[in-house]
């Protein structure tokens, strides 16, 4: 029981552990590591020996499902609330892309002026920003995830197969 209690990830575990004490009136029992000498001694508590085992597992997975719906719950609470703050964000970079569209045009017409102001500098100009922004897209496009969720798609078939070799 202590290591389960030293990692994290038991967590929801011993809480569920904890709700299950608490609701039938052991909330006041203590975890202790275990002696080193086996004990066979047999509870002598009226309520461990009058509670079945089935009974046990159905409040287990009782609360487990409360668990499971309350982290789903938090999860959809979280992905609102990462959608509005995107959104907001979204809006941002839209203002600041504009304005320094507006800049790169101003700068592209002072920079024909200063050459000449003919027709060919402006094409040159023209044609070099073509180019830049060719080139960054390209950097764009390659920075773009292939496979979107992708670790979390191995994460879920990693645990789907810990699941079924569990149950095989």
């Amino acid at each position: 029981m202590w290591r389960l209690a030293r990692e994290p990830q038991h967590g929801a575990l011993l809480l569920l552990i904890g709700a299950i004490a608490f609701t039938r009136g052991d909330a006041g029992m203590h975890f202790a590591p275990r002696s080193r000498t086996m004990s066979t001694s047999v509870p002598t508590d009226p309520l461990y020996q009058q509670t079945s085992t089935a009974a046990l597992l159905k409040e287990a997975l009782d609360g487990t499902k409360e668990l499971v719906r309350i982290e789903i719950e938090l999860a959809r609470a979280d992905v609102k609330d990462e959608i509005r703050r995107s959104k907001r964000a979204a809006i941002g970079f839209a203002v600041a892309f504009v304005a320094v569209f507006l800049v790169v045009c101003m700068l592209s017409v002072a920079l024909v002026l200063a050459l000449g102001g003919t027709a060919r500098v402006a094409l040159l100009v023209a044609a070099g920003s073509l180019l830049a922004g060719a080139a960054a897209a390209f950097a764009g496009y390659t920075l773009l995830p292939k496979q979107p969720l992708g670790r979390t798609r191995q994460r879920l078939q990693l645990d789907a197969n810990q699941f079924k070799e569990h149950l095989a």
